[in-house]
């Protein structure tokens, strides 16, 4: 099942790699309820709703 999740997203700069590509580091978050993706509560699970933080390093080639 593939549903839209909203996520809140802070940059945390640019900087060059030792490659000259340009790299940024992402911080995203969000939030979801399991039981909308038929995941009903379990206690071997994290809680309801259920909060997931990523750190997205991303690069981009030179020239780009």
């Amino acid at each position: 099942m593939t549903r839209p999740l909203r996520l809140t997203v802070d940059a945390h700069g640019n900087v060059p790699d030792q490659f000259g590509n340009e790299r940024v580091g992402l911080h995203a978050t969000g939030e979801l309820q399991r039981s909308e993706f038929g995941m009903p509560y379990d206690q071997r699970v994290a809680g309801i709703p259920h909060r997931r933080r990523h750190d997205l390093p991303r690069a981009r080639r030179r020239g780009h």
